[in-house]
């Protein structure tokens, strides 16, 4: 109860903030514009035919990962409008760097996976645990791969682990409670900075 009190008051706080009002215009937009572009790839045609189902899910399967991938940085440049410690710009621009640099251990990590390198894999574990942003966004990702992708891939052996657009299994549950008790320390922090902070 605490916490939706803490987070309403922040909304409320940050849509006074123009800036919010233009990352909802411009997130309402990229939705608009996402939607309408899955809706057309069924009305593609290749020298004046349309489109198999098979083609439009050949296509659209990797084309929801890259999106996916598009919004959650917008994600997390929404929350960083939460903040409890640093203003909405500050907060947001924090929040995106600290995402993309846990995204970029994980593809060191996954390098090191391909090439056998068990130091250079280390940092992609470090980063998950540190920043559980992109264990869950691999997770997340296993969940929207097609069966066939997973098949096919599997072909490729421990080198498929470089590329940062596929995982092959997705996180054990050990992982998910790791997840679960890093958020729930990140909202107590949350709680104690807005305790401390003056009204």
């Amino acid at each position: 109860m605490l916490t939706l009190t803490i987070a309403r008051l922040t909304l409320r706080e940050a849509s006074r903030r123009r800036l919010v009002r233009a990352f909802l215009l411009l997130t309402t937009a990229a939705i608009a514009l996402t939607g309408w572009g899955f809706a057309e790839l069924s009305r593609i045609s290749v020298q004046g035919q349309l489109v198999t189902a098979v083609e439009v899910r050949l296509v659209a399967a990797p084309l929801l990962i890259l999106v996916v991938f598009m919004f959650s940085f917008m994600l997390v440049l929404g929350a960083g409008f939460l903040s409890a410690r640093l203003s909405a710009m500050t907060a947001g621009i924090v929040g995106t760097i600290s995402f993309a640099l846990a995204w970029i251990g994980g593809v060191i990590g996954g390098i090191g996976v391909a090439f056998g390198d068990e130091s250079v894999a280390a940092v992609g574990t470090a980063t998950r645990l540190l920043l559980p942003t992109d264990g869950l966004w691999r997770g997340a990702l296993f969940a929207l791969e097609p069966g066939y992708m997973v098949a096919g891939a599997s072909q490729a052996g421990p080198a498929l682990a470089a590329f940062p657009f596929f995982v092959p299994a997705g996180p054990e549950v050990a992982y998910l409670a790791w997840c679960a008790t890093w958020v729930a320390a990140m909202l107590r922090l949350a709680v104690l900075a807005f305790e401390r902070r003056e009204v």
